[in-house]
């Protein structure tokens, strides 16, 4: 090969490999500006699986509470993790929940942590980070203690022992709670949603660029209840990741619903229906002793009647002599005399039988009335047993509450 041929060749070759390395240039270029605006969205998406695992373990957390405390927990103050419930707002009180040591974010930040609370009296409360009666049940208060009359209203049925029926009942009144701002909630206007509770990752960054890690309406501030809702997810000046506990959600976890249908109301409709049986059995005996009474009354009544016509025979039997004398000395002119007092004395003698015959009548009722009166009372008692049977059941089953049954 001559020289002009090892030239070119040599040429030709620094040529194509200045084009390969441009093209390779070009497409390292393209792999790094895509791997740039990817890595956000990789590490955001990261992010979010990481914040929704830690989100579930912690729901578990918060149930396990409930179930032992019949409430939910209250914010901490501060990273110690103890709980403190002159806050609604604040640090998720992981050492109070069980746990070591705080939940963070791919950030280092910890998670936080909000509850609804709104302390009403009575059967209105919705305070749910405190354990205090509050459901009554509609039942016929006779439990056989006092000789009243049922009455059908709202008891408490174990004063002083509250458990998560109550709670329960706070959070349906949560659920149909007036839009107020003073209580945890999401969103604003239309969207403005009431909440159990909620727990707050503040994202990895300060995405709205206020010079703060929390970004759009969700903040620090303990008294600032207003957070954006989840159903906005994050966006590009807010990558605060926000996971709502709503009351249907949570009543739902705690089998509110089956609960409260069978011990807040099958039960004290049934011992309802046993105190109102019983008092109808008792208003039922007083009538079988008032018909004891008539009975009885009647028989007296019948007894006068048979003494009355005894004598009525016996005075129209004493006429007859007279009658029959009379009608000698007129010469048969008073004869009628003697037939009317024949008749008087036929007539008082079918008074007796008459009499009589009521008397075995009244005398019969009065035996029907007695076993009638027997058979009530024996079945009253019956009555009063299970009804107090059943009373108790209703209250230990109240009792037990939720968790325990």
């Amino acid at each position: 090969m001559n020289k002009h041929s090892m030239d070119k060749n040599r040429y030709a070759f620094r040529g194509y490999s200045l084009i390969e390395m441009s093209v390779a240039l070009m497409i390292l270029g393209f792999v790094v500006t895509v791997l740039t605006n990817l890595y956000p969205k990789v590490t955001e998406s990261s992010a979010k699986q990481q914040s929704k695992i830690q989100t579930e373990r912690l729901e578990q957390a918060i149930l396990g509470f409930v179930f032992a405390k019949g409430r939910l927990p209250c914010p901490a103050s501060d990273m110690n993790g103890v709980e403190n419930c002159s806050l609604v707002k604040g640090e998720f009180p992981y050492q109070s929940l069980g746990m070591a040591y705080p939940i963070r974010n791919q950030a280092g930040v910890a998670l936080r942590y909000a509850v609804f609370d709104k302390a009403l009296t009575g059967a209105s409360d919705m305070e749910l980070t405190t354990l205090k009666d509050r459901y009554e049940a509609y039942i016929a208060t006779d439990d056989n203690s006092v000789n009243l009359r049922p009455v059908a209203q709202n008891s408490v049925l174990n004063v002083g022992s509250p458990n998560g029926l109550d709670l329960c009942h706070a959070i349906q009144n949560g659920s149909s709670a007036s839009n107020d701002t003073n209580v945890l909630h999401t969103g604003s206007g239309a969207q403005f949603e009431h909440i159990a509770y909620l727990i707050h990752d503040l994202g990895l960054s300060d995405a709205d660029g206020l010079n703060n890690i929390e970004d759009g309406s969700n903040t620090l501030v303990a008294t600032d209840l207003e957070f954006n809702s989840a159903r906005n997810g994050a966006e590009a000046s807010n990558d605060d990741y926000v996971y709502v506990k709503s009351f249907n959600q949570l009543w739902t976890d705690l089998g509110c619903a089956g609960v409260i249908s069978s011990v807040g109301h099958a039960h004290p409709n049934t011992a309802s229906a046993s105190a109102i049986m019983n008092q109808a059995l008792a208003d039922y005996k007083v009538q079988a002793e008032l018909a004891a009474d008539v009975a009885s009354a009647d028989i007296a009544a019948a007894a006068a009647a048979v003494a009355s016509g005894v004598g009525a025979t016996a005075a129209a039997a004493a006429t007859i002599p007279i009658a029959t004398s009379e009608s000698i000395n007129t010469a048969g002119a008073a004869a009628p005399t003697a037939a009317l007092s024949i008749a008087a004395v036929a007539a008082a003698a079918a008074g007796v039988v008459t009499a009589g015959i009521t008397t075995a009548l009244a005398a019969t009722n009065k035996t029907g009335a007695d076993a009638l009166v027997v058979d009530v009372s024996a079945m009253l008692t019956e009555i009063n047993t299970l009804n107090a049977s059943i009373y108790s059941n209703v209250v230990q089953a109240d009792a037990k509450g939720v968790y325990q049954q």
